[in-house]
């Protein structure tokens, strides 16, 4: 048994639209396409779609859970990843398509034998310890309207994260920004679970930062301060980078799709009262250090969106991702803060835009901000 064709688009489109990246939902859904799914899987998954009283977190969980499950049971009845593999049954032996027995003396009849998948470690998770260490926070203020509300934002993250000390810097100048961080690298960090340092200001090209008086420093010129060189008690340790800022003088415009069989697509809010940042910063940045986790409010060459009166939209979306999924993997937050920024149509200028944040990870482990209870 299976989901019909048109069920499935259906499928993807409810996926997509609870939190799942386009990829997986679209693998999930056509799991279901594929022929002899047991009845009871179909009927769980209707039944977790239609529950209104849990969560769509819960539900994420729930869906992924029914995938992996699935995957077992198409992968004992082959032998085979179905996902990753065609396959042809000869005499019982589970053959690649591609592999001519005999004219190619090192083709293996056993799948696991050509890639052992056996061989994939579950990632390991940083070791967060409940002594989360400091969190930085410099906004700038200068022709910024809204910037307080950025303040306020960013320390109810650290607190959701777990943060007791919170370092708030606002209008710092070059020097006064450089004095501080070279201090905090001197320091003893050796208990400290990690670092962050967020950062709410203009962005100019060739990877500057505006800060107080119009001075502009590299974004590297704050990152440099956390890597093993500058401090040696961070080694092995998460660095999370935080950016709101343009990256660019485009406004990305949006684009109107309709799509067939989609049950979800609804108009999305305006905002009139927009302010982008002013000016750009490139992507040529010189972080590629283990351990570091850089977020951005907006992609290369484009403009960020705040409120006068309610502050920059990614850290209003970033903080109440934070809130509704405390303990999951920061990199999925991240990705679920993406996607609804990513969903918002503004107005600047009559026009309609768009903006599209991102991140770039060099974390080697998984990492999950634990509650105490939780640890």
């Amino acid at each position: 048994m299976a989901l019909p064709p048109e069920d499935s688009l259906q499928m993807k489109s409810y996926l997509v639209a609870i939190g799942l990246p386009s990829t997986t939902a679209e693998k999930f859904s056509s799991m279901f396409c594929k022929p002899q799914v047991p009845e009871e899987w179909l009927t769980l998954i209707q039944s977790t779609k239609n529950n209104n009283e849990i969560s769509s977190g819960k539900k994420i969980e729930s869906f992924l859970f029914i995938y992996n499950e699935l995957q077992k049971h198409f992968r004992e009845a082959t032998n085979v990843t179905v996902d990753d593999f065609q396959s042809n049954q000869k005499g019982g032996k589970v053959l690649m398509e591609d592999i001519d027995e005999e004219n190619c003396p090192n083709a293996v009849d056993d799948v696991d034998e050509l890639w052992d998948v056996n061989d994939l470690e579950e990632l390991d998770e940083y070791k967060m310890k409940n002594n989360r260490g400091k969190f930085f926070i410099f906004v700038m203020k200068e022709r910024r309207t809204g910037a307080d509300q950025d303040v306020v934002q960013y320390k109810e993250i650290a607190k959701q994260l777990g943060f007791n000390e919170i370092s708030i810097h606002e209008d710092k100048n070059a020097t006064e920004i450089e004095d501080l961080l070279t201090k905090y690298g001197r320091e003893d960090h050796s208990h400290d679970d990690c670092v962050v340092c967020a950062i709410a200001a203009h962005g100019t090209n060739e990877d500057l930062i505006e800060v107080k008086g119009g001075e502009c420093i590299h974004l590297n010129d704050f990152v440099k301060h956390f890597n093993e060189n500058n401090c040696k008690d961070l080694k092995g340790k998460p660095k999370i980078i935080i950016v709101q800022a343009c990256r660019g003088n485009f406004l990305e415009k949006a684009v109107e799709l309709r799509k067939d069989n989609d049950e979800h697509h609804v108009e999305r809010p305006t905002y009139n009262n927009v302010y982008p940042e002013l000016k750009d910063y490139a992507e040529n940045l010189e972080t590629n250090y283990n351990d570091l986790l850089l977020a951005s409010s907006s992609i290369p060459d484009t403009k960020s969106m705040r409120s006068e009166f309610s502050g920059s939209y990614y850290l209003q979306y970033l903080l109440e991702e934070i809130k509704d999924n405390k303990g999951r993997d920061i990199c999925e937050i991240l990705t679920k803060v993406n996607c609804r920024v990513s969903r918002m149509v503004f107005k600047v200028d009559g026009t309609k835009c768009k903006q599209m944040p991102c991140f770039r990870s060099n974390l080697t482990k998984k990492l999950h901000f634990h509650t105490q209870n939780e640890v």
